[in-house]
């Protein structure tokens, strides 16, 4: 078995992992954490306008959500990597590295290795509050300065892994690699 190989089939799995730890995230540990505080907005903002409403609209909401909100995650990240895949092998062509869409598609999956450890490390360190925070004030994970800093981090890291791997694949330099990853 080739390098080229092995990444292809290292790739595969770095999705799959992502995307378990994903649902993880999003179905047991982010949505427990934030449907009291969306239960507590939807009841005073509809209270607010005098309209009432019962605890069976508001279960029927979050149950919704609680279905909902994983498989778009799930597609999203679907949609997201094949996307970024096309862009990450025009770039690569751009700076003479020949590299096919399915390898391009399947050797980028290692990304998501880095992308399982950056959900470790939001979820098991005082950054899980500011997730919280974000998705509860509707502004969005990015939102929040510090977890724009950490995201910017990991995206660094997993350009530089990325950059090594197509390196490694296509017997180019690092530095003739980088500038494409970090783009894409």
């Amino acid at each position: 078995m080739n390098v080229k190989s092995l990444l292809r089939i290292t790739g595969i799995i770095g999705f799959i992992m992502a995307a378990i730890t994903t649902y993880i995230y999003i179905a047991h540990i982010l949505l427990p954490a934030i449907t009291p505080i969306l239960i507590h907005q939807i009841e005073s903002r509809l209270s607010g306008e005098g309209v009432a409403i019962s605890q069976g609209d508001i279960s029927g909401f979050i149950s919704f959500m609680g279905i909902v909100m994983p498989i778009t995650t799930l597609v999203g990240m679907v949609i997201g990597w094949l996307i970024e895949a096309a862009v990450l092998m025009a770039l690569l062509r751009a700076f003479k590295i020949n590299a096919g869409f399915t390898d391009t598609w399947l050797l980028s999956g290692n990304y998501f290795y880095v992308s399982v450890v950056q959900t470790a490390v939001v979820i098991t360190t005082p950054l899980f509050e500011y997730s919280i925070n974000a998705v509860a004030a509707r502004r969005g994970i990015l939102g929040e300065p510090i977890l724009l800093a950490v995201g910017l981090v990991f995206t660094v890291v997993g350009s530089l892994l990325l950059a090594y791997i197509f390196a490694r694949a296509y017997g180019t330099s690092i530095t003739k690699a980088l500038i494409p990853t970090l783009i894409a």
